[in-house]
């Protein structure tokens, strides 16, 4: 996939002047309990993520740092689990990027950090990393060090139009990758969990919903073992930050959510979970403001929350389902009619058009004026 120009210098330039996690803030551990079972994401710090140097996704800031040695990777990771006083049922382990990227985590570094990780017996462990750096050599050595435990690989898929990868989030993700890694996990019994974004810039409500429940059917038909919906949250030093603060973008409705589920099959639940729909406090220690996730209103909030929860633990989702579906409330049916809203412009128009606003606000006049005409002639129409 050729990277999108614009929105890689765009990122860039909004990026310059992010703040580095500090040397001395090296993990981050986060602790709750599901269905009654302890659950654990461990962070440990890296130099960032590979694609984030390059632009990176619109939406998508998971810190960086200075270069960090395999030593420290490992202390740091040391560091985090010597304070479990417990064996989780489920340990996240996540980077600032990817954990199966050599030039992020040095394969020394993984190994060691899987060896620390194989005191625990009976926990289930998850790795976050892009398809792209999954192969077999990378799988076959996690497998031989945590013999007999449960290995799961959580993959940023976002969406699974390449249209929308390029365009709106600016995810350099090519399908046939994530296939392969899929088959390359499933010859080694391996698990596979799709992330799915609920919230790209530059489509209507009704668009996003639709391209949502497109990705998720499209990841368990090509044997993807669970799918994880992330409604969208607004981060700071990020392009859908600053698309808030020009008016440019309006965060979904977490009902946004209820309406994707009950599309999907009812026979998928079991295997569609949800993340990332409340807040949590900003980790950062240089950052000044948290990040913000959808909210419904005042008066059902608590409700949908709890149902949420309630969904992500139940044995009989669609029972939880219905249970939402049948919650009423005006911000509800204000939601709905924002989904029904047509838009005045098809989608490449649309983007044709807040290209032309972003990059005269952020990249100058002078560099649209030399390179604009080019940038709108090079968007292809959706397939």
């Amino acid at each position: 996939m050729n990277r999108n120009k614009i929105l890689d210098l765009v990122n860039i330039k909004l990026r310059k002047n992010r703040p580095k996690v500090p040397e001395t803030f090296n993990h981050t551990l986060w602790i709750e309990h599901q269905s009654s079972k302890p659950f654990v994401q461990l962070w440990f710090r890296t130099r960032g993520c590979r694609h984030n140097y390059r632009g990176g996704c619109t939406m998508c800031d998971y810190w960086i740092s200075d270069l960090v040695s395999p030593e420290q990777m490992v202390a740091s990771v040391e560091e985090g689990l010597g304070k479990l006083d417990f064996e989780p049922d489920m340990i996240l382990l996540n980077s600032s990027g990817s954990v199966f990227d050599d030039w992020e985590v040095p394969p020394v570094a993984r190994q060691k950090i899987l060896e620390l990780l194989s005191r625990y017996r009976k926990t289930t462990f998850i790795f976050e990393t892009r398809a792209e750096t999954i192969s077999s050599q990378k799988i076959a050595e996690c497998v031989k060090i945590l013999k007999g435990r449960n290995i799961i690989i959580e993959m940023g898929f976002e969406s699974t139009d390449p249209w929308v990868l390029k365009y709106c989030i600016n995810k350099s993700l090519e399908l046939k990758n994530v296939i392969s890694a899929v088959q390359t996990l499933k010859k080694f019994n391996v698990k596979s969990i799709a992330n799915i974004l609920a919230g790209a810039p530059f489509l209507t409500f009704s668009e996003t919903i639709k391209d949502v429940v497109n990705s998720i059917n499209w990841a368990f038909e090509h044997d993807v073992n669970q799918c994880v919906l992330f409604p969208m949250n607004i981060k700071p030093w990020t392009l859908m930050y600053w698309l808030e603060q020009y008016g440019i973008y309006t965060l979904p409705s977490l009902w946004i959510l209820v309406d994707v589920i009950s599309k999907l099959d009812i026979r998928l639940l079991p295997y569609v979970h949800i993340s990332w729909y409340k807040a949590r406090p900003q980790s950062h220690p240089l950052y000044q403001e948290s990040n913000r996730s959808p909210i419904t209103c005042p008066k059902c909030y608590d409700n949908v929350i709890r149902l949420l929860n309630e969904y992500n633990s139940s044995d009989n989702r669609a029972r939880i389902l219905e249970k939402l579906m049948e919650l009423s409330c005006d911000c509800k049916l204000q939601w709905h009619e924002q989904i029904e809203i047509k838009p005045r412009q098809s989608l490449v128009e649309r983007v044709q058009t807040n290209y032309e606003v972003i990059a005269r606000q952020i990249l100058g006049e002078q560099w649209w004026n030399q390179y604009g005409e080019a940038t709108l002639a090079e968007i292809e129409s959706p397939g």
